[in-house]
């Protein structure tokens, strides 16, 4: 019986793990940053990408290693260099698209620590004045709406008129439609606008 030769097809390399210690060396070769784009360590997570992919050959030896960002390591996947790499017209559209993402961040984050200020300081000041410790919610968004309108300064003055007049144990509800009628005197009398 005459035996049949097997047609074979190569098998690539399979990827083994690099671990930590080479991986450190080389993010610390490479900066700690982005080999495509220019990314560094503290705006985005860094991965060892193959020069030449597992897929097409390649080891994990330190000469086929580099520093690239999560998003361009898979962007790339398992294509060589040459076909993958960013144009330098690409890498700076890349870098001020990144740039205003963190712009845009940076402008949130501010508005948003803005607005817990205000919130801490109204519910302070509801607080104290009433002797309370908390504030009903639908109150507290009416009083945040006037003062993001008008200025604390002019509501906490409404807030002071209004525990005055109203009866000390009256609920939170009633404080604050006294507070609105307050307003709307004051808007009918042009003294707000």
């Amino acid at each position: 019986m005459a035996s049949k030769s097997k047609k074979t097809t190569p098998v690539p390399n399979k990827r083994k793990s690099t671990g930590k210690r080479l991986r450190f060396s080389i993010f610390a070769r490479d900066n700690f940053t982005c080999r495509y784009c220019g990314v560094q360590a503290d705006n985005a997570v860094l991965v060892l990408d193959h020069v030449i992919p597992v897929a097409k050959g390649g080891t994990s030896d330190e000469a086929n290693l580099i520093t690239a960002c999560e998003s361009c390591n898979q962007g790339k996947a398992a294509q060589l260099i040459n076909e993958a790499a960013l144009s330098d017209n690409d890498r700076l559209k890349f870098a001020q698209e990144r740039n205003e993402q963190l712009k845009q961040a940076n402008i949130a984050k501010a508005a948003l620590k803005a607005r817990r200020i205000m919130q801490e300081s109204i519910v302070k000041y509801w607080c104290e004045a009433r002797g309370t410790t908390n504030m009903d919610k639908q109150t507290y968004q009416v009083i945040a709406a006037y003062v993001t309108q008008y200025g604390p300064q002019i509501v906490f003055a409404w807030i002071d008129k209004a525990v005055a007049k109203v009866f000390h144990s009256s609920p939170d509800s009633a404080i604050g439609k006294y507070i609105s009628g307050i307003r709307r005197i004051e808007l009918q009398e042009g003294r707000l606008q």
